[in-house]
């Protein structure tokens, strides 16, 4: 049985974005934990609708905010232009291949998408590649066991998974466990 695909039918502001799926998510916490610096480049994979690539962007850091959905891509740019413009920038690409130059970044988030990938260990790869030495990967992703919302239970991989799958490439720094989430620091070393 193949993974499970978020698809973006709907409105996907109105679905990703309701407010109980965002107190339960809530993206300024996620962001503080990873401890982002002022102007850092952070490479936000599968960015969706930008829930946290603009708190990245408000956090101080400049953003590549990168999805195969130019649909909530389009969402991504409209809210980081204008008047108040944030440092996200919206790039259409698959995670597997981000035209990304390797060491060019010093912090990839994977929120709520890893459960999604068929070959994560080539995902993992592919960060390693990208990041600087001593860069950081943050993996955020649904706890296994229901939420109210989010993938089939069959879907959802424990943090153990996680930590398990990752600590053959990436040294493991952190872990913070809600109800609803995990939220996995790892290193490039």
């Amino acid at each position: 049985m193949g993974r499970h695909r978020f698809e973006a039918s709907g409105d996907p502001l109105a679905r990703l974005e309701n407010p109980h799926r965002m107190r339960a998510i809530p993206a300024a916490e996620i962001v503080r934990r990873m401890g982002v610096s002022e102007g850092e480049l952070v490479l936000d994979m599968g960015a969706g609708t930008g829930y946290f690539s603009m708190e990245l962007a408000r956090a101080g850091a400049r953003v590549v905010a990168l999805d195969v959905d130019g649909r909530m891509l389009s969402i991504v740019r409209d809210r980081s232009s204008g008047p108040a413009a944030l440092p996200v920038m919206p790039v259409l690409a698959d995670a597997s291949s981000p035209p990304i130059r390797p060491s060019s970044v010093r912090r990839i988030l994977l929120a709520f998408i890893y459960h999604e990938v068929e070959d994560r260990r080539s995902l993992l790869e592919t960060c390693r590649t990208l990041l600087h030495l001593g860069g950081r990967l943050t993996v955020v992703d649904f706890q296994r066991r229901e939420t109210g919302f989010g993938p089939p239970m069959r879907d959802r991989l424990a943090p153990e998974d996680v930590l398990g799958e990752a600590r053959c490439i990436f040294r493991a720094v952190s872990r913070h466990d809600t109800d609803t989430y995990y939220q996995l620091e790892f290193q490039k070393e």
